[in-house]
């Protein structure tokens, strides 16, 4: 499983540039700042979803898990302590979307923590502890679940209990798909 998770994160996608305006009404400027600033050219280099990505598989091994369902369990755990973040919950739960446009940020997502489930879910398929089911279409459920209880959570005024109810939910999700 830690090598399936390795080999998931050792190609790293190219850099995600945005253009810079000061007319932005996304606030791209603000982004940019976060980001890391400007470049002469006024493009920055938006944190990429493989961060967050490595971040998960470093919580995922970092707990010795070597059990697909425990690394999603782990993750999901991992995920709803990363969003409450004020740079992660910005750029990679409301901004990024709207300032690279929606599509573009869907390809970005899909190319490294997208994949990651994807391949944690198929690993989970082939050893016996996922039912057998196309992964991809699980894996969209699952990223879509995710990324609704990380926005619950960063946004809720009680975030320990939301990330507490959010964990109980999600952990039920995933039972439901184990064998």
């Amino acid at each position: 499983m830690r090598e399936g998770l390795a080999q998931l994160l050792s190609q790293p996608g190219p850099e995600e540039r945005v253009v810079l305006s000061p007319e932005d009404p996304h606030r791209a400027g603000e982004l940019a700042e976060l980001a890391g600033g400007v470049e002469q050219d006024a493009r920055v280099d938006v944190p990429r979803e493989a961060d967050i990505a490595v971040r998960l598989a470093d919580e995922v091994a970092a707990a010795g898990i070597s059990d697909p369902v425990e690394a999603l369990r782990q993750a999901v755990r991992s995920w709803l302590d990363i969003c409450v973040e004020p740079e992660i919950h910005r750029i990679a739960l409301i901004d990024g979307p709207s300032v690279l446009g929606w599509a573009h940020w869907r390809e970005v997502c899909q190319r490294h923590v997208f994949g990651l489930v994807q391949g944690v879910v198929q690993s989970g398929i082939e050893v016996g502890r996922i039912r057998a089911q196309p992964a991809r279409p699980l894996a969209h459920v699952l990223m879509g679940a995710g990324d609704e209880a990380a926005l619950y959570v960063a946004e809720a005024a009680d975030r320990t209990r939301a990330r507490a109810e959010m964990i109980e939910v999600l952990d039920q999700l995933i039972a439901g798909i184990t064998t």
